[in-house]
């Protein structure tokens, strides 16, 4: 239908205040072609910060944007949310192009979607105080922040300090498949255990 979770953003906007969002930096991890960050800016944000590491989706991404004449008022960090600066191996879905993820350390702990079967590429990775303090942004820029990293969320938010000292709202996917295949599922709940705000 040309759409995907818009009424999640707005179910989002209406919860924290939309006010609270409007005129500032929707920050998109796990971009995939840009369906939410478009979304986003059409809906009073000024900017979006959309970062996506894999080739083909990132290249949709910028399409995307320009097609929507959005494309001045993003900043596209073509790299995976982690938390280390570092290449990694990424696996990629053959039937999923929202489904690629950065290969598990422990490939024992699944394989419930044959990803032992799947091609993988090397990717940049950089975390999330890294990304701020590249691109320029200051973190009280940010209106709302959309992490979607197929079971990596526990590693992208498990250095960034900086958000912790901010009142932005956070949307993420919490999957406990690819949260425990990761290995991030311990570091998101010590995330949840040491914030003042969860």
């Amino acid at each position: 239908t040309g759409k995907f979770q818009e009424d999640a953003i707005l179910k989002v906007l209406d919860f924290v205040g939309k006010d609270s969002a409007r005129g500032t930096v929707f920050l998109d991890i796990g971009a995939n072609i840009g369906t939410h960050s478009i979304f986003a800016l059409n809906n009073g944000f000024s900017r979006a910060v959309c970062v996506e590491p894999e080739p083909n989706n990132f290249m949709l991404l910028r399409i995307n944007q320009i097609l929507n004449g959005v494309e001045d008022r993003c900043i596209n960090i073509r790299a995976a949310g982690s938390d280390t600066d570092s290449v990694v191996k990424m696996e990629l879905s053959g039937t999923n192009y929202g489904d690629h993820r950065i290969l598990a350390l422990d490939t024992a702990k699944g394989n419930a979607f044959n990803e032992s079967s799947r091609q993988t590429i090397n990717i940049q990775t950089t975390t999330f105080n890294g990304l701020l303090e590249r691109i320029k942004v200051d973190p009280r820029e940010l209106g709302l922040i959309w992490i979607d990293t197929q079971g990596h969320e526990g590693h992208v938010l498990s250095c960034a300090d900086v958000i912790e000292k901010t009142n932005t709202p956070i949307v993420l996917e919490f999957w406990p498949y690819g949260l425990q295949r990761s290995g991030g599922y311990p570091m998101l709940r010590q995330l949840f255990q040491r914030s003042s705000r969860i």
